[in-house]
């Protein structure tokens, strides 16, 4: 069988994989009373267009339709201008000393039957772990490293409110081998710009959340650890107004990876564009921070 029927018969698998565990979440998210949308046969992930046979690392979503006050440019200029890798570091090295339980305990929203997480970066699942035994809210994990999924849905299995599904996100869907770090995969990222061994599959961001109903419903958490991938994400929300449906949004910064282009400009960008709708509650620039919604407590 050659390359190609096999990246045939993989992306048919995945999509199969996808279509049901998209079904499921609907159905589950009605039954616990959360309204989400239906699958229409038109209305899928992007996956299923021709854009599921690309391979390609870049990521560009152009925000010149943005339209920039000249004080929000002025404020991303000298944003950008004041960044450097230094500065994630020292923010790295007072976050990991001194704040590392934030991650947890800022959120206590969270409790309560109706909560609810979507997770971006499971990896070996010591977060999601922690989400779980704090605020048990209704939780969903992507993780595209197939070893770490099987981890995940192994270590969740008796956990009904947690759903973990094998893909992560991107403005494109397509399929990309990337090197996975052992032990641990810590920095398995699309963004190192090293084509390795094992593959993993990239599902359009906005389509993913539209089908599972975001839009209808709001997410009480959207939480990115994702190697890189935050600054797509983010990006893809903004662009299509959908951001205002998230209450709060941590990410993990990863402007240090080759792979990001522009990172301090588009972080900048980002930040002030999202401080249209959220305001921080917490900042450690370039590495942990927490945006939440304006008309929110």
């Amino acid at each position: 069988m050659d390359r190609k029927i096999k990246r045939r018969v993989c992306m048919f698998t995945t999509l199969t994989v996808v279509y049901i565990a998209g079904y499921l979440l609907v159905t589950y998210y009605k039954n616990e009373k959360i309204i989400y949308t239906t699958y229409n046969s038109r209305s899928q992930y992007s996956i299923f267009s021709g854009n599921s046979k690309s391979t390609s690392r870049t990521e560009n979503i152009d925000m010149s339709h943005m339209s920039l006050t000249g004080h929000e440019e002025a404020r991303i200029k000298t944003c950008a201008h004041n960044l450097s890798l230094k500065v994630r570091y020292d923010s790295a090295r007072k976050f990991l000393t001194l704040n590392k339980s934030l991650c947890w305990t800022h959120h206590t929203y969270l409790k309560g039957n109706t909560s609810f997480l979507i997770e971006v970066g499971g990896n070996k699942g010591d977060d999601s772990e922690k989400f779980q035994n704090i605020y048990s809210p209704k939780h969903i994990i992507l993780e595209p490293v197939l070893i770490y999924y099987n981890r995940l849905t192994e270590r969740f299995k008796e956990n009904r409110r947690v759903t973990v599904l094998n893909f992560g996100l991107g403005n494109v869907s397509k399929q990309v081998n990337v090197v996975v770090h052992e032990p641990g995969g810590l920095g398995t990222s699309i963004y190192e710009n090293k084509n390795g061994s094992t593959e993993i599959t990239i599902v359009n961001a906005i389509e993913f959340f539209k089908n599972i109903g975001v839009g209808q419903t709001e997410v009480d958490l959207l939480f990115l650890d994702c190697e890189g991938c935050e600054y797509i994400v983010l990006e893809c929300l903004i662009k299509a107004n959908m951001i205002q449906f998230f209450k709060n949004i941590q990410f993990e910064g990863h402007s240090h990876l080759p792979g990001i282009k522009l990172p301090f400009q588009r972080y900048c960008t980002i930040c002030e564009l999202l401080s249209r709708t959220h305001r921080p509650t917490f900042r450690f620039i370039l590495y942990y921070e927490n945006w939440r919604r304006t008309d929110l407590p």
